[in-house]
């Protein structure tokens, strides 16, 4: 028997990765006794991903109970997928590999943009919808004691570009802030921020934060559940605030804003932190694991794989 690494991570394409469609795991040619690794880039919240589960999971099941191994993107969405696919799949059998961030790539990519006068600049990326909590951004921001020498530049679109827009209106806050919608290089628009700010209410995994880290932007981002915190290493490589909280968000906006120092300290460390996803780093992950399982199907065939 032969052994295949079919690794599904989904639809990431709100950060701008594109990989594999989940209908590609685990088919296989007529008559082909491949193995596949199955694999899930599930959205992690307290209602989101159970909804998100129950419908996957109802075309998936066959899938999950003959993959060798179901890669999730982070250790939260592991851990959610664990509970629920316990009928199917052991625990051994659930595995995490993390999306790679080409930050030399990106850095090549990041031409410079023109700025407004000295204005301190922050940049927020991020699909415009309920899990990316522009809202709770914006309110901090009409809470946040920055003066009038600043602005913020949100990429991305989504169904709540227009209610965001008037809440920015509302708050007065229309002469800071800009909506740039989905732009074909966001790269330039990240690197050219003093500080990068994502205020979500949960992320499988925060591949925008990892971006921003891996161009050596100071980055605040909230403690949700799902990913971020394993990105940042816990508060070690980005500022860390409690998820749907304005206030809080706010004297952190406050806080970094005046602090030079913290500020070079997170430029630095954040690209050492964004290396440890490199492309070639991520792929000696699913080459170990793929040999990992040959060889245990080839113990498991008396050495025929």
């Amino acid at each position: 028997m032969r052994t295949a690494a079919v690794v599904d991570a989904g639809d990431a394409g709100d950060d701008g990765l594109a990989l594999p469609d989940s209908r590609q795991a685990g088919r296989q040619a007529p008559g082909s006794q491949c193995r596949p690794l199955g694999g899930n880039h599930a959205p992690t919240g307290p209602v989101d991903l159970r909804l998100y589960l129950r419908a996957y999971l109802a075309g998936s099941r066959r899938l999950y109970a003959r993959a060798a191994r179901v890669a999730a993107v982070s250790e939260a969405v592991r851990r959610s997928l664990a509970d629920d696919l316990s009928r199917w799949v052991r625990p051994e059998r659930l595995v995490v590999i993390p999306n790679p961030v080409d930050g030399a790539e990106h850095r090549r990519q990041a031409q410079p943009v023109a700025r407004r006068g000295c204005r301190l600049r922050f940049c927020s990326v991020g699909r415009l919808v309920s899990a990316k909590g522009f809202d709770v951004l914006i309110e901090a921001f009409a809470l946040a004691d920055l003066g009038d020498n600043w602005e913020l530049l949100i990429v991305g679109d989504g169904p709540l570009r227009l209610e965001l827009e008037q809440l920015t209106k509302r708050r007065g806050l229309d002469e800071h802030v800009s909506f740039l919608g989905a732009v074909a290089n966001p790269y330039s628009i990240v690197a050219s921020a003093d500080i990068a700010v994502q205020a979500s209410r949960w992320e499988g995994f925060g591949m925008a934060m990892l971006k921003a880290l891996s161009l050596g932007v100071p980055l605040i981002a909230t403690d949700c559940p799902g990913g971020v915190s394993e990105i940042v290493g816990r508060g070690q490589y980005a500022v860390l605030v409690a998820p749907d909280d304005p206030p809080h968000l706010a004297r952190t906006l406050n806080l970094v804003t005046s602090d030079a120092e913290l500020r070079r300290r997170l430029s630095e460390r954040g690209p050492i932190r964004a290396a440890e996803y490199a492309p070639a780093r991520v792929a000696e992950t699913v080459v170990s694991l793929a040999m990992e399982v040959r060889a245990e199907t080839r113990q498991a065939t008396g050495g025929v794989a």
